[in-house]
């Protein structure tokens, strides 16, 4: 192992194991993802739970509190530091500090006869593992892509013909003082795909901003003072998908056909007005793909790119 700085830290490879370091004190063990502008993606392990939301994260914990059932964990699953902290520290695990943890780790499973004997091989020990998992995940695969500026996309196969694409990005505000975020969006999308075509987009923003507590207020949101957690859905109709309903946890906020029409203005092109991030009513199709927005800082956007058709 070895203490490096973030100048150091930021040319290391993605897949490097790290601790965030402080004289004499660790913090949680994380896999390094690619390297940004004074900035880098990484891969959590202690929370790691597999879930989509924070919604969903929290359900999860409370139901296997009181069940004692087992939840799956999701090592796959990367977010970005924003800290810019440039005195920041690293503990940098070495090959051969992440090979004695593998075997260390290899001791917590209760091996067959054939795998004890091959478990000094690694490479032919965890395929044999890799295999056996595969079988009880029947016919789920997946496969994750690190995209620019951050984005992270997970493609998988549910069935044959059933697949989902989801994007996700954490965009942070820093805050004056150090090591400090004056407020965050992060945004996750699923895209559902039915025999190579594109038939549903759900969006769930996670938001923290100073300016929500008056809104939670006034929209009657149960919800922390500074925190909103809400969804979209889109619903394809033609050539274009519409937006049809938006939900904030448990309440309703607005759905298409209803008379009362929360927070959406009266103009072309209208956005979630009483929301501090911003949801098109349309998606339009734009040579094959859709685009849909997402913030990358205060004054830019970017776009997660879906194609129409997955066979074209």
């Amino acid at each position: 192992m070895k203490i490096v700085d973030l100048r150091a830290f930021l040319a290391l490879p993605a897949e490097t194991v790290f601790s965030k370091y402080e004289p004499c004190s660790f913090e949680n063990i994380c896999i390094k993802g690619e390297s940004m502008t004074n900035d880098f993606a990484y891969q959590q392990i202690h929370d790691a739970v597999d879930s989509g939301d924070t919604g969903e994260f929290v359900d999860i914990l409370e139901s296997a509190t009181e069940t004692g059932e087992s939840f799956e964990m999701d090592f796959d699953c990367q977010s970005r530091d924003a800290m810019f902290d440039k005195d920041q520290l690293f503990a940098v695990w070495e090959r051969q500090d992440v090979y004695y943890l593998i075997k260390r780790l290899q001791k917590t499973l209760k091996l067959s006869s054939e795998e004890e004997e091959s478990k000094d091989n690694l490479d032919e020990f965890f395929q044999k593992l890799d295999l056996h998992q595969g079988a009880m995940e029947e016919s789920e695969y997946r496969v994750s892509f690190e995209l620019a500026d951050g984005v992270r996309l997970k493609q998988m196969m549910l069935s044959h013909a059933e697949h989902r694409w989801k994007f996700e990005y954490l965009c942070q505000f820093p805050g004056e003082k150090k090591r400090t975020v004056r407020y965050q969006n992060k945004i996750t999308l699923w895209a559902d795909y039915s025999h190579g075509k594109l038939e549903e987009i759900r969006v769930m923003c996670e938001i923290s901003h100073p300016e929500l507590a008056r809104e939670n207020r006034r929209l009657k949101i149960e919800t922390d003072n500074e925190r909103m957690n809400f969804s979209a859905t889109y619903k394809q109709n033609g050539n274009i998908f519409e937006l049809t309903e938006v939900d904030c946890g448990a309440r309703l906020l607005w759905k298409k056909g209803d008379t009362e029409e929360i927070g959406l203005q009266e103009k072309e092109g209208s956005l979630i007005k009483s929301l501090p991030f911003q949801i098109l009513e349309v998606l339009e199709l734009e040579y094959g793909k859709y685009r849909f927005p997402y913030p990358k800082n205060e004054t830019e956007s970017g776009y997660f790119v879906l194609p129409a058709n997955l066979t074209s």
